[in-house]
């Protein structure tokens, strides 16, 4: 399931794990306990095991949301990328609630201006903080860039929707669009064909105090 799901670059990837099992395979045979065959496998392993991962955060970096086996494959074999996976995946949760709830296409964009500064403002924070740790602020950096890939990937689906298209531009044309219903929904009462008018004030066709006067 994980392989199907991570697409060509893994199967590539399990490909040469298998050549590479049959290489150890090969050349452990007749001493398959030994601690060199072992040693071996394990090296094998970890190598698949830290490239999957990595594949997996290459996804996370490009904004893409995991399924469950890939959620579970870094549960089991990476518990901190696993922890931003998560954090990723509540954030883009909330951000897609805030995005239905806005109610023109100028509130859509500048929730997400107001998202990207947050972000932006919360890894120099972090950076601040670190002490001038290195791997603090890599670290760091490496999880903004995560979640804007992920608030990226989520503003470009929902502005793709019809739901998007429908909203009104701006408070303007929402106010508009409001009153429009209103007017339509009052029909003018057509006045009866004129047989004669006469003018309340006077004689002839015309406009008096009151207006026409029509009489069917």
């Amino acid at each position: 399931m994980l392989l199907n799901s991570l697409g060509g670059s893994v199967g590539y990837m399990f490909a040469v794990a298998q050549t590479t099992k049959k290489d150890i395979k090969w050349q452990t045979a007749g001493n398959g306990n030994s601690a060199k065959a072992v040693s071996l496998k394990e090296h094998s392993a970890g190598i698949l095991r830290s490239n999957t991962c990595s594949l997996i955060a290459g996804r996370l970096s490009a904004g893409k949301i995991l399924n469950a086996a890939e959620k579970r494959y870094l549960r089991e074999n990476d518990p901190e990328m696993y922890r931003r996976a998560t954090m990723l995946e509540a954030e883009r949760k909330l951000y897609r609630r805030r995005l239905k709830m806005a109610r023109t296409k100028d509130e859509v964009r500048k929730l997400n201006m107001s998202a990207s500064a947050h972000m932006v403002s919360e890894a120099g924070a972090a950076g601040s903080s670190s002490g001038g740790s290195s791997r603090v602020t890599t670290d760091s950096l490496e999880t903004t860039s995560m979640r804007a890939s992920a608030i990226r990937d989520e503003h470009g689906a929902f502005v793709n929707t019809r739901e998007y298209r429908k909203l009104p531009e701006n408070m303007h044309e929402l106010k508009r669009r409001k009153k429009a219903p209103a007017a339509s929904g009052s029909r003018a009462i057509a006045a009866p064909p004129i047989r004669s008018a006469v003018l309340l004030t006077g004689t002839g066709i015309g406009y008096g105090k009151r207006g026409i006067s029509y009489l069917v």
